[in-house]
């Protein structure tokens, strides 16, 4: 089968311009495709680590919290350390509520 010639286009208005214009800076598709594909890979490394660092955190906090409230309850220890460790504990305290409330008006301002 013969090839057909190509015949130039040349456009007559404004609206056959912008499509011609448009058509030859299009991305291909599979450069598109690849483009999505990376977004989607970095969407989720970023959710991964943040659910390990969000998991390192609880861990460590839920530790140091255990530990204040088993010497608190537990007695036997110094004055100073039972202080030290009320202390500790109203500041995790205090901090994960002030997380939560600041979570919270992010929510309703969006």
């Amino acid at each position: 089968m013969p090839e057909l010639p190509v015949i130039p286009v040349t456009p007559v208005n404004d609206v056959e311009k912008a499509v011609i214009t448009r058509s030859k800076s299009e991305k291909p598709m599979a450069q598109l495709v690849h483009e999505q594909e990376m977004e989607r890979l970095k969407t989720a490394a970023k959710l991964r680590r943040e659910l390990w660092l969000t998991t390192f955190a609880l861990f460590f906090l839920s530790a140091i919290s255990l530990t204040c409230v088993w010497v608190i309850l537990r007695g036997g220890y110094p004055e100073g350390t039972q202080k030290l460790a009320e202390t500790v504990l109203t500041a995790l305290v205090s901090g994960l509520l002030g997380y939560l409330a600041g979570k919270q008006s992010g929510k309703e301002e969006k």
